[in-house]
């Protein structure tokens, strides 16, 4: 129900279920407070309703310390509460709880996952400005990041990756390590961008993007010609 978008109805769905069940597990528990979660992020965009969810997850997640399910539930808590703070633009809060559960997942997480974690990383260390750590995660994220059932949303991502790789060079003063990457992301979008003939669109938009920010990186350093050409593109 949720894949298919009836948020509401999945909801009542396993809302009902837990209801039923004569002793839930600690990981039933769990699992309802992520599909409500969800559903308070996707529907109603209620940050502290989502706040206050993530801390539930996280207290439940502590009450499984030495279980084989602790680890994955314990950072899946950690970036739901991170997240909410992140939303709510209090980083140094968001950090806290991104750090914590990043080091529960190092070593007990597929590499999808750690990729996914090591992103809101380097999103966080960026918006602290934090530039070269945001580098690495950035980096640490696209080198995890393998393949899903979403293949468009694969190449959308490694593309948004080294573009923020490039700005984070970029902002820490960079220029001709930000160019490199840029040029990577664009690479990146002509090579693998085209076999996604329903999207071509979105890929414009992306190539777009890179051109623009690639151009500000010129014109910083005085190549006013080179900013300019990319800025017409």
């Amino acid at each position: 129900l949720f894949g298919t978008n009836r948020l509401e109805l999945g909801l009542r769905y396993i809302d009902s279920t837990l209801n039923k069940l004569g002793d839930p597990t600690i990981d039933d528990r769990f699992r309802t407070f992520s599909y409500h979660y969800i559903y308070s992020l996707k529907v109603k965009g209620d940050n502290k309703q989502c706040l206050a969810i993530g801390e539930s997850m996280l207290a439940l997640a502590k009450r499984e310390a030495g279980t084989k399910q602790y680890a994955a539930n314990y950072a899946e808590a950690s970036f739901a509460v991170g997240d909410a703070y992140f939303n709510m633009e209090q980083y140094n809060d968001a950090y806290h709880h991104y750090y914590d559960g990043y080091l529960v997942a190092q070593s007990n997480v597929d590499n999808n996952a750690l990729g996914d974690y090591s992103y809101r990383m380097g999103m966080i260390l960026y918006k602290m400005k934090n530039y070269k750590l945001a580098a690495g995660y950035f980096k640490k994220s696209f080198e995890m990041q393998g393949s899903t059932k979403d293949a468009f949303g694969d190449f959308y991502r490694r593309q948004e990756l080294l573009d923020n790789i490039a700005l984070s060079f970029k902002h820490n003063n960079q220029a001709d390590s930000a160019i490199l990457y840029f040029n990577k992301a664009l690479k990146y979008i002509n090579t693998a961008g085209p076999q996604f003939t329903d999207r071509l669109k979105m890929i414009d938009i992306a190539r777009g993007v890179v051109y623009g920010n690639e151009a500000e990186v010129l014109i910083l350093h005085g190549d006013y010609n080179g900013g300019a050409e990319l800025l017409k593109k």
